[in-house]
């Protein structure tokens, strides 16, 4: 294999998963169905570029720049991360003039090739590739050319009808639906195609609300207590208590009240993913501003800006498992103090709903560090067994039900660790999971914000 050949097969394992050594062996005639069913892609992996040019050039053409590798590239994404060594610039002018650029739109690990380009520095080859892309072709998103689902019918809309059906009883889906109409139009436009079009979307509407209510509650509760929206609290009083998990709707929300108090809070969804648990939060509470966390590209997020939430939605992206650099510096706390001091608002909660293992210790941390007023964190997976930061206790018992309600129980503890903090951890049963307990903690006693300044006219 010579030098040019060695380094473009690196550039495919390396960008597109494809493997020198299979690729060898094909050349020594091992042969596969990828050459029968992707002739193209085949031919990019083998860096056989005359074959690649005879079959863009035929008029199976189109068809075979649509087909995908393993990892989900079309061919014109293969070339443009590399994998067509000298050849590349002489392949993706024949694949954009015989039918590449109905692919452009696609996307493989929430990236389309314009957007590869870009991370490569390519700007003027991104600037290209981002206007030609086809975004305004029926079933596309018109501003990310992502799909949609067919008819426009999502798992929010089906949802919504067994919830009108009646055939829907679960409290907290039906109080999304039923409580919040004008939520849910939001929502079910293709604007929040991201997150209304969630697998799993029962399962993980549920956990959402679990926590929304529970911060609603707590807002309301921290204004009774304090007297922040003009009552005559003295910042004493007993911590709320949680939400049962028995009933939401017999607990029910004073939304009104919840809404009005928002306007002091910060929100941190750590681990958002897609931001459901954020879209619900800045929906339900208009006036909070809500910092999305996670390490995936902003491109998974919804179309906020369009949305007319840009003001009130942020997004950080970093890893929150990072270690302390060379300075001793936290990059994820650091950037957590950072948005909260940002935000000018004295109010912050800190939510997590599907952080697992580590995640869900560094969310404690969050709420710790930063002086938090509010933490509500519904955990999923467990640590690694062989993490010597976390009890042995949890992994001495086989049944992973108590397991998981021992990791809940030592997170509740870890909260309880700062000073004048309130923690609970207890199942909601109406969470479609069997990871279905909240942990949450609070000020014992919260003081009242100061009153606000009057300023002469």
């Amino acid at each position: 294999m010579g030098k040019e050949e060695h380094d473009v097969a690196r550039a495919c394992e390396a960008t597109c998963g494809e493997g020198s050594a299979r690729d060898t062996k094909r050349k020594r005639g091992g042969g596969s169905a990828e050459s029968d069913a992707k002739p193209l892609v085949a031919a990019i992996r083998r860096h056989d570029w005359a074959a690649c040019e005879a079959l863009m050039v035929g008029e199976d053409g189109p068809r075979y720049l649509r087909h995908k590798n393993a990892k989900g590239m079309t061919p014109v994404m293969m070339a443009v991360n590399g994998c067509c060594g000298s050849a590349k610039a002489r392949l993706l002018e024949l694949m954009l003039g015989h039918g590449g650029v109905e692919s452009l739109a696609e996307r493989a690990q929430g990236k389309t090739a314009a957007d590869m380009a870009l991370a490569q520095n390519h700007h003027g080859l991104a600037a290209r590739l981002r206007a030609l892309e086809p975004h305004d072709e029926p079933g596309r998103c018109r501003l990310c050319g992502e799909k949609f689902k067919p008819r426009g019918r999502t798992p929010l809309h089906f949802l919504g009808d067994r919830v009108h059906q009646g055939t829907e009883t679960n409290a907290l889906i039906r109080t999304f639906y039923v409580d919040h109409a004008s939520a849910v139009e939001v929502m079910s436009g293709p604007i929040f195609h991201r997150v209304n079009s969630c697998i799993g979307f029962r399962k993980e509407l549920s956990e959402t609300m679990a926590v929304v209510m529970a911060l609603a509650q707590e807002m309301v509760a921290v204004t009774e207590r304090c007297g922040d929206a003009g009552g005559d609290g003295d910042g004493s009083g007993d911590a709320p208590g949680r939400i049962p998990g028995a009933s939401h709707e017999a607990v029910g929300v004073d939304w009104g009240a919840a809404a009005t108090c928002s306007s002091d809070w910060h929100v941190l969804d750590l681990c958002c993913g897609k931001s459901l648990t954020a879209s619900a939060t800045a929906l339900l509470l208009p006036d909070a501003l809500v910092t999305c966390v996670d390490r995936c590209d902003p491109s998974q997020l919804p179309h906020y800006t369009e949305a007319g939430l840009e003001s009130r939605v942020k997004y950080v992206q970093v890893d929150i498992l990072a270690a302390e650099d060379a300075a001793g510096v936290d990059p994820f706390l650091d950037a957590m103090a950072a948005a909260h001091r940002g935000s000018r608002r004295p109010r912050l909660a800190v939510l997590g709903v599907h952080c697992c293992g580590a995640l869900s210790a560094r969310a404690v941390e969050v709420f710790t560090t930063l002086d938090a007023d509010a933490l509500f964190l519904l955990p999923c997976c467990l640590p690694r067994k062989d993490d010597v930061r976390f009890p042995d206790a949890i992994f001495s018992t086989s049944i992973q039900e108590e397991q998981y309600a021992r990791w809940a129980d030592h997170l509740m503890h870890e909260a309880q660790r700062r000073n004048g903090t309130t923690a609970d951890a207890a199942p909601v049963t109406d969470v479609i999971s069997i990871k279905n307990i909240l942990v949450s903690a609070r000020r014992s006693s919260t003081p009242a914000l100061p009153a606000p300044t009057e300023h002469a006219s």
